[in-house]
């Protein structure tokens, strides 16, 4: 049974029994079914009721304003983003969806390298994911978006809790981009590269036009890279530095991918890039390493970062 509007799977179930009667093994399943499905219905209805944005409009509009800064991402930007975001929480104190996206305004800060407080901005991060998570109910996107903050290295990130916020928003919405990315992050942290890569494909299959796109193949080049096919994860990267050339965490993987290909003078070029855009860039500071569970992972990504000459 899917919900039409959102297109959540609500119910599954299937029936065995022999046929020598028919009509008994029908008046079974009808009755079952009418028993399981009517509750079932009610509470999906009570949950769509509550799961509304907001009532007050004018949080509505500060929410549409922040999620604006999402698109085209900047340093000042996200920072205006989290001020949109507060404001909105301020006029509707339960507000999930503005709570989730404070979270992802520093996430994004810190995958950029933006994040001069790491303690103070992850403590707020974490602060706020956990507050969506509990006015979320079944809300498919707050999940997702919780999730995404919360496998951040430098928030004390809880990858095993980020999976399982992914998996729920998935089971809630199969037809949600945004869960199946979050998902594709989580198996790429866990070391299941192949799984990470067809969960990446999905979120791209369902959503091939989103702005944040980049992000989502950047993820499939990391799971290409620490599969050790090198030649794909670099096809990836140009697909996603094409649409955002500055974007940290894809350059970082290119310098590591260069010098995987055995192009250190391009691998430590893009690393003076990389550089530039974050003179504060180190291989102790990349929340890609700190989130890799399997230790093998963690080894391939330092030994080529460090040859293509990122500090320690």
């Amino acid at each position: 049974m899917i919900d039409a509007a959102v297109g959540a799977h609500l119910w599954a179930s299937k029936f065995e029994g022999p046929l020598d009667d028919v009509f008994e093994l029908q008046d079974r399943v009808t009755s079952s079914v009418v028993g399981i499905v009517a509750p079932r219905i009610e509470r999906t209805e009570i949950e769509r009721a509550t799961r509304k944005p907001t009532e007050n409009l004018e949080a509505y509009d500060w929410y549409l304003r922040g999620l604006a800064t999402f698109d085209r991402p900047s340093r000042e930007g996200m920072l205006s983003g989290i001020q949109m975001f507060k404001k909105a929480i301020k006029l509707d104190a339960n507000f999930a969806g503005a709570m989730a996206c404070v979270g992802a305004c520093h996430a994004v800060r810190s995958m950029q390298g933006w994040i001069d407080d790491p303690a103070t901005d992850g403590a707020e991060a974490i602060h706020y994911a956990r507050m969506a998570q509990q006015c979320a109910g079944n809300d498919a996107d707050v999940l997702a978006r919780s999730a995404m903050t919360m496998q951040i290295g430098s928030f004390n990130a809880d990858t095993d809790a980020a999976n399982t916020l992914a998996e729920r928003a998935v089971s809630l919405n199969p037809n949600q981009a945004l869960g199946w990315a979050a998902s594709g992050w989580t198996k790429r942290n866990l070391g299941q590269h192949r799984l990470a890569l067809d969960h990446f494909a999905r979120a791209l299959q369902l959503n091939p036009f989103d702005q944040l796109n980049s992000t989502v193949i950047t993820g499939m080049a990391w799971a290409h890279f620490l599969l050790g096919e090198y030649h794909e994860a670099q096809s990836m990267l140009q697909r996603a530095l094409a649409d955002r050339p500055s974007h940290l965490p894809a350059l970082r993987l290119k310098a590591a991918v260069d010098v995987a290909l055995g192009d250190i003078v391009r691998g430590r070029k893009t690393m003076s890039r990389i550089l530039e855009l974050n003179p504060s860039e180190k291989i102790s500071n990349i929340n890609i390493v700190r989130l890799s569970q399997r230790p093998e992972d963690r080894t391939r990504t330092i030994e080529y970062l460090r040859l293509a000459g990122m500090p320690e």
